[in-house]
């Protein structure tokens, strides 16, 4: 767990205990009593939880042979290969939902965000990145590249049939 993921979850315990305790019987009363340190740390974690709360997917790891047998479907995108500094496994995407059209678009766009972050971050949904995220960085530099296993890998699932892998 990250260190701002620590501070968030101690954070949002003291506000539930707080929020138990008649004194503060309406947020305004509570987030008034709150240093300014709490409050930054208070929106922080309201910011955290509400961008994975959009989550639609999550990457599943397999093997290669299972990776080459999947075929997208409303429950799963087709297979993926990651490749570069971080890569060597293979997996796809089990949507946690149905996905709208632009979550469809945005799975095949924003492919390494959606491997780490289950959606693309924040600044690629909204329109609002000034600059590319971490995700797309370690794309272009080659730590994390997911690629789609599709027809050019047709003659290794059929060697991989025959001889019964």
């Amino acid at each position: 767990m990250k260190q701002g993921d620590k501070e968030g979850n101690q954070c949002l315990k003291e506000i539930g205990s707080a929020l138990n305790k008649e004194r503060y019987l309406d947020l305004d009363s509570m987030v008034k009593a709150m240093d300014d340190d709490t409050m930054e740390r208070l929106e922080e974690a309201i910011e955290r939880v509400k961008f994975n709360k959009k989550r639609f997917c999550q990457w599943e790891t397999c093997t290669k042979k299972e990776a080459l047998n999947i075929k997208a479907c409303h429950t799963h995108s087709t297979g993926y290969k990651t490749e570069g500094e971080f890569g060597g496994e293979y997996g796809y995407f089990k949507y946690l939902k149905p996905l709208t059209e632009e979550q469809e678009e945005w799975v095949s766009e924003f492919t390494e965000c959606c491997y780490y972050y289950g959606q693309p971050c924040q600044g690629n949904q909204d329109c609002t990145a000034e600059e590319d995220c971490e995700c797309i960085l370690g794309k272009e530099y080659a730590s994390l590249i997911l690629t789609p296993l599709g027809d050019e890998y047709a003659h290794i699932q059929a060697d991989n049939w025959k001889l019964g892998d």
